[in-house]
């Protein structure tokens, strides 16, 4: 059975990744290339093709080719795209400071070149490089670094990946304010963009937060937003996974019914999409809900569907847990052969997983078992180690229960905070816009009256030309007049100097008769 198996995935392998057309007619391309920068581009991308083919070999084949080519014909950007495969590679490998080595030669090249964009995902590459080396201070540097080039760049969906990212590695730290600030930046991002993707992702992590913190409701708010969402779009996995999700919440609740309508929804567009994983939750979920509702046979039935499909998926978790609900079906049932057996399988499996949680109830169990078969020396060895457990994880709860409080009273209070800034920077800005207001009304009512003197100024100045032109036109008139009068009376004077004699003559004449 095992050398069918292995044969089988041999056989996976070799059709994924051994027969990829573009790969193969890269390394076509690649046969008849010159050492040129279209060699150090092509070599660089079969590199990028192995990493997500898995195939980690060949990346670092390929981009120390390209790098070795790039440095030969003195090409910084193929140079830097070669780092930064090998930088992936490292990472794979688990060589945390060749990764890191890499990525800041990639880094200081794409800088040289002004490749911001390229700068970006190196930085990002980097901070995985230093979570999974347990820097989250480098990680968060890193992540600031690549933001800062981003905003720069005006690039809103590249900052809300980086927020997604940085909610993730904080939920990994139990950083809960923290996970809410970063999945609210990017939640107020994707609004802004109208991205539905981006927005169902967003409200589904902030829905899974505030359950962890034990704020169901806030959780179905949101949860719910997100559904819908999905159904939207149309991503029948991610419907299948928020259905579960929901139906989790309801569980919580103790509400049975709405409950079961979640998880047979989950169940139904998981079969349909042949999700094994999510098929061997949902029947383990569906078990515990028949088991609190008093069902045992549907809830056996259910829970055997779940450990068969957790051994096909090779699950420790999701066996142990339905080893330990069949378990006190037994019980309950007086079946006590059967209950000692599926506990024992249990306690196994947790004791070699470390799942303290599942380990204080399967001692648990045994000891209830031992005690009502008469067995009372094992049934107090059992309930020793039940004891040991639960104190165990009474501690470990405490400490996360009050530094979840503690948790959630700085989030509420850096949201209040958030809150009143946004109120003040409100009022400052309709204040301001009232300010404007009165400004532009002033500002209306001083050109109203300019124009309006204006208009009454030449309107007046049309009236005295006017009136000037009809005093000049008399002027005009009366001088005109006035020749005529003159040029009458010079007539008249030439007429009677024409006739009168002259004084001489008079003179003349009346000396002739004196004489």
């Amino acid at each position: 059975m095992r050398k069918l198996l292995l044969y089988i995935l041999c056989l996976a392998y070799w059709a994924v990744f051994a027969q990829n057309p573009f790969v193969d007619s890269l390394k076509q391309t690649l046969l008849i290339a010159k050492d040129d920068t279209n060699k150090v581009n092509t070599l660089n991308e079969i590199a990028k093709q192995n990493y997500f083919l898995q195939n980690p070999d060949s990346v670092f084949k390929y981009s120390n080719n390209a790098r070795i080519l790039a440095e030969k014909i003195s090409y910084k950007k193929g140079k830097a795209l070669a780092h930064h495969c090998m930088a992936l590679f490292y990472l794979a490998a688990g060589d945390f400071s060749e990764a890191i080595k890499n990525n800041q030669i990639s880094i200081q090249l794409k800088k040289d070149l002004g490749d911001k964009a390229g700068m970006c995902a190196s930085y990002q590459n980097l901070a995985q490089v230093y979570q999974a080396q347990g820097n989250y201070t480098e990680m968060d540097n890193c992540c600031a670094a690549a933001e800062k080039i981003w905003e720069e760049l005006g690039v809103k969906r590249k900052i809300a990946d980086i927020s997604d990212y940085l909610g993730q590695a904080y939920y990994l730290r139990s950083n809960f304010p923290k996970v809410l600030e970063c999945y609210f930046k990017s939640y107020k991002i994707w609004k802004s963009l109208d991205d539905k993707k981006g927005l169902s992702i967003a409200t589904n992590n902030i829905g899974l937060t505030y359950h962890i913190l034990g704020e169901n409701k806030k959780a179905l708010d949101y949860l719910l937003q997100s559904l819908k969402l999905k159904e939207e779009l149309g991503d029948k996995k991610e419907i299948g996974d928020c259905y579960n999700n929901i139906g989790l919440i309801y569980s919580t609740k103790e509400e049975a019914k709405s409950a079961l309508e979640y998880h047979f929804k989950a169940l139904k567009i998981r079969n349909e999409i042949n999700d094994r994983k999510g098929m061997t939750y949902t029947y383990n979920n569906l078990g515990q809900i028949y088991l609190f509702l008093g069902d045992d046979s549907k809830a056996l039935e259910e829970l055997l569907k779940s450990l068969e499909f957790g051994k096909e998926i090779d699950d420790p978790y999701i066996r142990a847990a339905s080893l330990g609900n069949i378990s006190l079906i037994y019980r309950k049932q007086k079946n006590y052969k059967e209950a000692e057996n599926y506990s024992k399988q249990c306690l196994d499996l947790a004791l070699d997983k470390n799942m303290l949680s599942i380990i204080k109830d399967a001692h648990e169990d045994l000891s209830i078992v031992y005690e009502q078969t008469g067995r009372h020396a094992e049934a107090l060895e059992h309930y020793k180690a039940f004891i040991v457990a639960r104190d165990s994880i009474s501690n470990e709860e405490n400490t996360k229960k009050t530094v979840r409080l503690e948790m959630n009273f700085e989030f509420e209070k850096k949201e209040a905070a958030a809150k009143l800034e946004q109120e003040k920077k409100e009022a400052v800005a309709a204040a301001e816009s009232k300010r404007q207001t009165i400004i532009i009304w002033a500002v209306c009512s001083v050109l109203i009256l300019v124009i309006a003197f204006a208009v009454y100024a030449f309107r007046s100045y049309l009236q005295k030309r006017k009136a000037n032109e009809e005093i000049l036109s008399q002027k005009e008139t009366i001088e005109e007049k006035q020749k005529e009068i003159l040029d009458s009376i010079h007539y008249a004077k030439r007429i009677q100097t024409a006739l009168l004699p002259s004084e001489k003559y008079i003179s003349k004449i009346l000396n002739r008769f004196n004489n």
